[in-house]
């Protein structure tokens, strides 16, 4: 890191620019939001929770198989513990047909 930041120029200017015009650009301060939005975690897409030693060998030659043990919607909660050989899905609300 030390290494990193030996290079790197730090930024003293700041300047005001309307939202629309400030891509690529960098925040002068931290920007804290007041509230959640949604007010659970979430994730925007489809999730998968394994055990790494289930998966640490697998490649495209050797695949392996896991038990889905769950599907859950988002905002919803598991209490399923992910043993060896097994998983959990996270799907969005979509119906499974809408998700293909």
């Amino acid at each position: 890191m030390e290494a990193l930041l030996e290079h790197t120029k730090v930024i003293e200017e700041t300047e005001t620019v309307p939202l629309l015009q400030a891509c690529g650009r960098v925040l002068a301060k931290d920007m804290i939001a007041g509230f959640d939005n949604p007010p659970f975690d979430r994730s925007p897409v489809d999730g998968y929770a394994c055990k790494a030693e289930d998966i640490t060998d697998a490649s495209e030659s050797h695949p392996v198989q896991l038990t889905v043990l769950e599907e859950i919607d988002a905002g919803q909660y598991s209490r399923v513990t992910v043993e060896k050989g097994a998983g959990g899905s996270d799907y969005d609300r979509r119906s499974y047909s809408e998700r293909l």
